[in-house]
């Protein structure tokens, strides 16, 4: 038997990381890729401007080929459509997501079959395969409709997120969500989310649902956070079991959109091959 000696714990900064400039410490905060992030705050919390944030962080990925970007939002993609230049699909209707989940369904079976050819256990993104992120914005409205041919294609999405979420890990899958109410009984797939990201919130008990216990022993307070600091969030470091407070710097929609301007990311004919595409992005 083969024996492994002085094995070290696997630290946070040996594995891709989205870096997000901390305008309090003049640092960059390491977000992991590849593990699915919640993103928790209440309204006007400054959810829309983190994400922004996370966005511009990942340009030079999408620029380089090894992440691809699809997204679900629900406001009809208004507010995905803005950078439409990032993504490779928008999903603007609980129709449209249903498509576009069972694509990445698809995908996440095809890769593994590879890894079962290939002998392995996860995939390496690269620009032969990416890492395919996908990004909820008010990730609830996949909740709660009263027709019930919408209420059947809610389920059907939950479904297909919930599967996601599941095997996604291992083939180069992301989930980047974000809600306002972090109660399981307002988003019940909450627990697949092994990376959290709190900002303001209303009490000390949501704070422990959308962070779990460890991160709040750890010093983690986003209900202490005051109404004029939106941006300001906690996240909970799970390697290094730390808890740290952070300011997203201000990311102007129109910068954004200068900056991907001449973004040309990865063709959904490429991603998904086959003859049934999934939602296109608007045209211009």
């Amino acid at each position: 038997m083969r024996i492994l000696l002085n094995r070290k714990k696997r630290r946070a900064d040996t594995r891709p990381a989205l870096l997000i400039p901390d305008v309090i410490t003049g640092t960059d905060i390491r977000i992991p890729l590849g593990l699915h992030l919640l993103i928790s705050g209440t309204t006007g919390s400054g959810k829309t401007n983190l994400l922004l944030a996370i966005l511009s962080a990942l340009i030079c990925h999408v620029e380089t080929g090894d992440v691809c970007l699809l997204a679900v939002d629900l406001k009809d993609g208004v507010s995905a459509n803005a950078v439409k230049n990032l993504y490779t699909s928008i999903a603007g209707t609980i129709a449209e997501t249903v498509a576009l989940l069972q694509k990445v369904r698809s995908l996440i079976t095809s890769r593994n079959q590879w890894l079962k050819k290939n002998s392995q256990i996860e995939i390496q993104p690269s620009q032969e395969q990416p890492l395919v992120i996908i990004m909820i914005d008010e990730a609830l409205q996949l909740y709660g409709a009263t027709d019930p041919d919408i209420i059947k294609q809610q389920r059907k999405a939950q479904d297909l997120l919930d599967q996601i979420l599941l095997m996604g890990r291992s083939t180069a899958v992301m989930v980047i969500a974000a809600i306002q109410d972090p109660r399981k009984e307002s988003f019940k797939l909450r627990e697949r989310f092994p990376e959290r990201i709190a900002l303001r919130l209303n009490d000390k008990a949501e704070a422990i649902m959308a962070m779990n216990q460890p991160a709040i022993t750890q010093g983690a307070a986003p209900w202490l956070i005051p109404t004029g600091s939106p941006g300001l969030v906690w996240f909970y470091d799970t390697d290094e079991h730390a808890a740290i407070r952070f300011q997203a710097p201000y990311i102007s929609i129109h910068d954004l959109q200068a900056d991907t301007a001449n973004l040309h990311p990865i063709d959904a004919s490429r991603l998904f091959p086959d003859n049934r595409q999934p939602p296109h992005k608007e045209e211009q």
